[in-house]
């Protein structure tokens, strides 16, 4: 959980949502920095995201 989403949003679908958009953006983040382009696009999906993890390895 968040920072953000524990002291703003605690227990709630708001909270979640906000750890879902951090998540997204550390893979993001991660990946860009190992020189991945696209993953952006991938981390739209929590679906898709697992498919490009796996697709990567």
């Amino acid at each position: 959980m968040t920072i953000a989403g524990c002291l703003i949003f605690p227990g709630t679908a708001a909270g979640n949502l906000v750890e879902s958009l951090a998540d997204s953006c550390r893979l993001a983040v991660i990946s860009i920095l190992r020189g991945s382009i696209d993953t952006p696009i991938f981390t739209l999906s929590p679906w898709i995201d697992s498919y490009a993890i796996y697709d990567s390895i």
